[in-house]
């Protein structure tokens, strides 16, 4: 049976926090760098938005993205079309939800109206994005969606492939898959061999829900059917839970991935539970962008977030996705990679080398620290070369790597 979700918005749980935490982390400063590029408008997708705020008074998702949208805005001169799309299937509590966020957004002119829409499900939020156009009739200039399914059956990651401008959209994805290896066990009637009592949602289908219908819409939330070989290997106890739970995150940033160049797989971890040297994982948060400066400020906002509160997510970044340690030498190798992958003398930004990195192995650390750290050494052996290379005033050498723009090339 599928779980009840009658007290879900009493209060906001460690989890939910964690998650609303990244999120305004995020897009405070993503907020500020789109805005003056996106004159067509920005789309705003909040797919599964629940109600809006919970009943202790927290803000939940829909809030926080309205406080940030508004703080990046009051710094703007010009303020750019916006279009806010939210989903939620209850009615009861959708009616709620539109009536909180009416509230919240008040006078304010950018956000009256129709500017603001609310829908009854995830797949009707992204239709009605692709159908916003700007007065002169071209595609907004930027799309965001954030989505925090209940569980999986109503979520199909095709949805998100759909954008007009898909260099320009950004996908910040809670998949809990615990949750998803709980439901594809229960549609392939595989037995669990280890406990998975620290599940933090699982939405199983009802019981009436035929085997082959579980299948086909566990395969469209995933993005394809590779996922059934993987919980059969577990169920020949060929491979663990936890190696299962890595292969099945694994799979769906690959199939992410045709879509999206940088895929930011980040494991959030009960450290309560004594299981698998670093604690049980509660979910993942996928972060899906073409941009490499996203992905960069991304994974220094998540960094960030992690230091100023240690106390809730102390040991958040202490794996790689693949649940190790993140060791000097990898990181080493994989920058070294992604310089030797470069075409020889075609300038390139520290940040878009660094984001293939960050892709590969992780968030650990601030951008400035693992530039200096391991392209630093680069370009003191001389493979890597500053386009720019003494300050334009004293004429002394360059040695900044911090902020976006720097430009460098591979010189051999």
């Amino acid at each position: 049976m599928a779980k009840d979700q009658s007290d879900y918005f009493k209060e906001k749980r460690v989890w939910s926090k964690t998650k609303d935490s990244i999120l305004g982390c995020y897009l405070a400063p993503y907020f500020s760098k789109v805005i003056p590029f996106s004159k067509d408008g920005i789309v705003y997708v909040d797919a599964f938005a629940g109600a809006g705020v919970f009943e202790d008074g927290t803000p939940g998702s829909p809030l926080i993205a309205l406080s940030k949208l508004r703080g990046a805005m009051n710094k703007q001169r010009q303020y750019p079309p916006i279009k806010i799309i939210l989903a939620e299937k209850d009615e009861v509590i959708r009616a709620g939800l539109e009536s909180v966020v009416r509230k919240a957004a008040g006078k304010t002119g950018y956000l009256q109206g129709s500017r603001i829409c609310f829908v009854d499900s995830f797949a009707k939020a992204v239709e009605l994005s692709l159908q916003v156009k700007a007065h002169t009739g071209k595609n907004p200039s930027t799309f965001f969606y954030y989505v925090d399914p209940y569980g999986v059956k109503d979520f199909r990651l095709s949805l998100l492939t759909q954008s007009p401008v898909i260099d320009h959209t950004e996908v910040l994805l809670n998949f809990n898959s615990p949750g998803f290896i709980r439901d594809a066990r229960a549609a392939l009637k595989i037995a669990m061999v280890e406990q998975d009592e620290n599940i933090v949602w699982s939405d199983e289908f009802p019981e009436n829900v035929e085997p082959t219908a579980r299948v086909d819409r566990l395969s469209k939330a995933i993005g394809s059917d590779d996922w059934i070989e993987l919980v059969n290997a577990y169920g020949r106890s060929e491979i663990t839970h936890r190696q299962l739970e890595q292969e099945i995150s694994a799979l769906l940033c690959r199939n992410a991935g045709k879509n999206y160049r940088y895929v930011t797989n980040m494991p959030i971890r009960d450290v309560t539970v004594k299981r698998e040297g670093n604690g049980a994982i509660k979910y993942r948060l996928i972060h899906m962008t073409n941009n490499c400066d996203g992905c960069v400020l991304m994974n220094d906002n998540m960094v960030k977030r992690n230091r100023d509160e240690q106390v809730i997510q102390q040991q958040l970044f202490l794996v790689d996705i693949d649940g190790n340690d993140v060791s000097s030498e990898a990181v080493a190798a994989a920058m070294r990679d992604a310089v030797m992958s470069l075409p020889l003398n075609k300038p390139v930004t520290m940040w878009s080398i660094l984001a293939d990195v960050i892709t590969e192995v992780g968030v650990f650390e601030t951008s400035t620290p693992l530039l200096k750290t391991y392209l630093g050494p680069l370009i003191e052996e001389g493979l890597v070369e500053r386009v720019e290379k003494l300050t334009p005033k004293t004429r002394r050498p360059k040695t900044s790597f911090s902020g976006p723009k720097i430009m460098v090339y591979r010189a051999r």
